[in-house]
C-alpha cells in the first residue's frame, strides 16, 4: 500500500538500537544523553554507563564545541520532531 507506515514495537526498536554496528546515541535538551548504543560507547572509549553520566559536550571534539554551543535548542522544543535538523558532530575521546 503505497503511503503506508510500518509502526514498530518497543521490542524491535530496543533490537535494532542495541545490535547496529554504527554509533548513535539520543541526546536531551539537558546536555546529558538518554541513551546511546554499544556502538557509539566502543567508539568513544567509554562504558554506557560513562557516557550517560557526564554532559554530552564533554565528548565534542574541541574543534566543534563552538558551533555545538552556538546552536539553541530553544528554538526546536516546538518544533515536529519529523523537522528536526540532524547533524553530524566529530566526538572525542578525552
Amino acid at each position: 500500500m503505497a503511503g503506508a507506515s510500518r509502526s514498530f514495537d518497543d521490542d524491535e526498536l530496543v533490537g535494532l538500537f542495541e545490535l547496529s554496528h554504527d554509533a548513535f546515541c539520543i541526546a536531551g535538551f539537558d546536555g546529558y544523553l538518554r541513551r546511546a548504543n554499544p556502538a557509539f560507547a566502543r567508539s568513544l572509549g567509554y562504558t554506557l554507563e560513562e557516557l550517560l553520566a557526564r554532559p554530552f559536550m564533554d565528548n565534542v571534539y574541541p574543534d566543534d564545541v563552538e558551533s555545538v554551543e552556538a546552536s539553541n535548542p530553544e528554538r526546536f522544543k516546538m518544533m515536529d520532531i519529523r523537522d528536526y535538523p540532524s547533524e553530524p558532530v566529530a566526538l572525542s575521546h578525552s
